[in-house]
Formats: structure tokens, C-alpha cells, sequence
């Protein structure tokens, strides 16, 4: 057990941003960092229970990826704080700032995609991945900084680094997993300078829609290892340029005689699964988040359970509407606690800055304790469902803003 002896240790508190202070401390013979609450969230209860929290998981944990947790401390100049190891490697961003050897950049990204696979093995969520959090050591091996834990969302994120949250994580209104960080993975990718060499494998990571994204690092992993251009010691294979120019060739003369000996159209519309609908929600939202009026991810989420529940859908899953399961009464049940919520907000003359946090909060609330009262779902009904839910309150509050300028 790790106890410093504050009155005689050195210790400077960095500049930062957001909930959390960051202390450097020296008592002679080794280095510790420590994490504390800012003055303005310690005498929250939940705050103090969420940063203990964060505490056991990651010393349980014990990654080689992440700092060593040595102990939990009640009595400091800080308050309760987590005396944790210090790092001493630099910032992704200062990293790529100074380095301009592209082969090292390729092996640092190879480095945190392990460390996230690792991570995400443990059952944890990073969920504060930026350029900031990621260290590289003088070896140019990764360590992962200041995991924030799904409870903590409202605690306040330094404005800059929200351009690595997901779509999702942004909104608020539906439970994350392991896709949030596989989003900020992709940016941190083109903060490397490889979004060239790994252009097709950070466009998915980077898609608005998680289900449109890799399943999990394991995936994007293997994408990165396949890809010619992407090599960790980038190779080049000489011969595959004028492989794909015959392959082209070959494929345009497949597709002319296909064109000329089809004869008829096919009549049916193809099948849009639900899971689609859910990615609307966030693609919609990005492209036009003021207009109203369109049609929403929820509307077209309810039409598409009046398909067949035996038509197949695509990537290979199974069809999300079978017997039991019925989207349009999971709507008007949606659709009625939600109203409840919103409904004092659309009658107040007035709201400010901490009513619509307070707003915020009871749609959190109110969207898991409808999760809860469905059971268990299927991956494709519990897209479905957030699709719905995120597309109502992407309409509630656009109609609250009209109201409440």
C-alpha cells in the first residue's frame, strides 16, 4: 500500500479541464499522479462514489495498458483522491506533432488497437479516448489515461476533445458499448496521418451509425492487418496495381454483358432492416438536425414492422419483429412516458441552462426504465428501440427549442 507523506512531497497540480484535477507528486524517491475531484463537484456524494468506482475496477483490472492504481486516499491537500502511477510518456497529439516517421505512427496504432481489445476483453469501456489520454512511451508502446465510466455523463468534458465522442455518446439517450471507443479510434487514427493508408477502416470506425461501424476491435484489427497499404512495417506488394487494372477490366466486361442481357426489373423494394433505422437517427441528426418536419428514424422503424417477419435482412441477421415483439405498441408505450417527461417543459414560460440538464437527466431516466420493463431483447430489437427513442426525443427537443428559443 502505497501512503505518501504529503508535508514533505513535492507536489504541482497540472492544468486541466473538465471535472477532474491532475496532481504530479514527488516524495523523493518515486513519482505518483493523482486524481481528484475539481472543488466544484467534490461535496457531490456521486461524484466521490463514481471516482472510487473507477478506482476498484481499474486495480482489479491490473492492464498493462493502463496506470497502476496504487490506493485510494481519504486524507489529502485534494480531498479523496486515487494515487495512481505516473506516466511519463508524452500525448498522442505531441507524439504526432514531433514524429514524422509513418512507420512508427503505423506501429502506435497497431499498439492501441491491442490495448483496446484488451480492454474491452476486461468488460470495460474506455470512453474517453483522445489524443490526450493516449501516452506513448519512449519505446513507442501505449498506455491508456483516465477512463470515464458510463455513469459519469454528467460530469462536465473539456469542449475540445468532444470531436472524438460518438454520435451517440453525445446524445445521451442510449447505453454505449465497446462501438464508442472504436469511433474514437478511427479519429485518433487520422490524428496519426493514416486515414490515407487505413482510409476504408477509419471511415467505419467513424460511421455516424454504430451498427454500421466494426462489432468490436477484434474486427478492426484484422481489417487493419489486411490491408496492403496499412503493413505494420510498410510493405508494399508491387504486383497488386496491375492485378486490379486487369481484375477492373474484367469486371466492367462481366457487368456490360449482364447489362445487356437483362430484360426486366426486378418489382419488389428491398428489404431496410431495423438496424438501419437505428443509424438514421444519428445520420439525419448530423446532416439537417433543425428540420423537423422529416421523417424520423422512429417513424420508419414502426413501418418497417409491417414487413414480413420472414424476410431476410442484411448482414445475415435474423429478422427483429417475431411473434411477441410488436414495435408499433413498443412505440405508443414510448411515445406516452415520454410525453409525460416533456409535457411541464412545453408548459413553462421559461428554460434555462439547469432545466434542460434536469431534462436531460429524466430522459436518461425514463429511457431505462422503459428498457428495463421490455426484458429481454434480441441486438436487433434493442437497436430498433433506440432508434425509436432517440429519433422522439430528437423531435421533442427540436419542437421544445422552437418553443423555448
Amino acid at each position: 500500500m502505497v501512503k505518501i507523506n504529503f508535508s514533505a512531497a513535492q507536489c504541482v497540480e497540472l492544468p486541466s479541464k473538465g471535472a477532474y484535477r491532475f496532481v504530479e507528486c514527488h516524495d523523493g524517491t518515486s513519482a505518483y499522479m493523482l486524481k481528484a475531484l475539481k472543488p466544484a463537484y467534490a461535496s457531490r456524494r456521486a461524484c466521490k462514489a463514481l471516482l472510487h468506482k473507477e478506482y476498484e475496477l481499474v486495480k482489479r483490472m491490473d492492464s498493462a495498458w493502463l496506470p497502476k492504481y496504487y490506493a485510494w486516499e481519504e486524507e489529502s491537500p485534494y480531498g479523496c483522491c486515487i494515487v495512481e502511477e505516473y506516466v511519463a510518456g508524452e500525448t498522442l497529439k505531441a507524439f504526432c506533432d514531433k514524429e514524422a516517421n509513418m512507420e512508427l505512427h503505423t506501429q502506435v496504432a497497431h499498439q492501441l488497437a491491442e490495448a483496446l481489445q484488451a480492454l474491452h476483453g476486461q468488460h470495460c469501456l474506455h470512453g474517453n479516448l483522445h489524443s490526450n489520454n493516449v501516452r506513448v512511451m519512449p519505446d513507442h508502446s501505449v498506455r491508456l489515461l483516465d477512463i470515464r465510466l458510463p455513469q459519469a455523463d454528467d460530469l462536465q468534458l473539456p469542449y475540445a476533445m468532444r470531436s472524438y465522442l460518438a454520435p451517440e455518446q453525445l446524445d445521451g439517450t442510449i447505453m454505449l458499448d465497446v462501438r464508442a471507443d472504436i469511433y474514437a479510434f478511427g479519429k485518433l487514427l487520422c490524428l496519426l496521418g493514416l486515414e490515407d493508408n487505413y482510409a476504408q477502416v477509419a471511415s467505419r470506425c467513424c460511421a455516424l451509425g454504430r451498427s454500421e461501424r466494426y462489432v468490436d476491435m477484434g474486427e478492426v484489427i484484422a481489417a487493419m492487418e489486411n490491408n496492403p497499404l496499412g503493413e505494420r512495417h510498410g510493405k508494399w506488394i508491387w504486383g497488386i496495381p496491375a492485378a486490379l487494372g486487369v481484375l477492373g477490366i474484367v469486371i466492367y466486361f462481366a457487368i456490360q454483358l449482364f447489362s445487356s442481357q437483362q430484360t426486366a426489373t426486378e418489382s419488389t423494394q428491398p428489404t431496410e432492416t431495423l438496424v438501419a433505422a437505428h443509424d438514421s437517427v444519428h445520420t439525419a441528426a448530423a446532416a439537417k438536425p433543425n428540420q423537423t418536419s422529416q421523417t424520423t428514424s422512429a417513424d420508419k422503424a414502426v413501418s418497417l414492422t409491417a414487413q414480413s417477419s420472414n424476410t431476410p435482412t442484411s448482414e445475415g441477421q435474423a429478422s427483429v419483429s417475431p411473434s411477441g415483439f410488436n414495435m408499433t405498441a413498443v412505440q405508443e408505450q414510448m411515445r406516452t412516458q415520454l410525453d409525460a417527461v416533456y409535457r411541464p417543459y412545453f408548459q413553462a414560460t421559461h428554460l434555462g441552462t439547469l432545466e434542460y440538464r434536469v431534462l436531460r437527466s429524466q430522459v436518461k431516466k425514463c429511457y431505462k426504465s422503459f428498457i428495463s420493463s421490455l426484458g429481454t431483447l434480441t441486438q436487433a430489437q434493442r437497436d430498433a428501440v433506440d432508434a425509436a427513442f432517440g429519433g422522439y426525443v430528437k423531435q421533442l427537443n427540436a419542437q421544445l427549442k422552437e418553443q423555448h428559443p
